[in-house]
């Protein structure tokens, strides 16, 4: 027997995984890791960006 279904709310911008109050949070905290891993690595990007303009 199938659980409940999982909620996929996304971010408008960049996709980024939302939780929802709708899901379970066991099911939410693996897509919270992931939002906070794709933000960090965003975030490292723009990073290196900015000091590649500043040289």
């Amino acid at each position: 027997m199938a659980g409940p279904e999982i909620i996929d709310d996304r971010t408008e911008g960049r996709a980024y995984p939302l939780p929802s109050v709708q899901n379970n949070l066991d099911d939410d905290v693996g897509r919270i890791r992931e939002a906070i891993t794709t933000i960090d690595s965003d975030v490292s990007e723009l990073e290196v960006l900015l000091l590649a303009l500043g040289n």
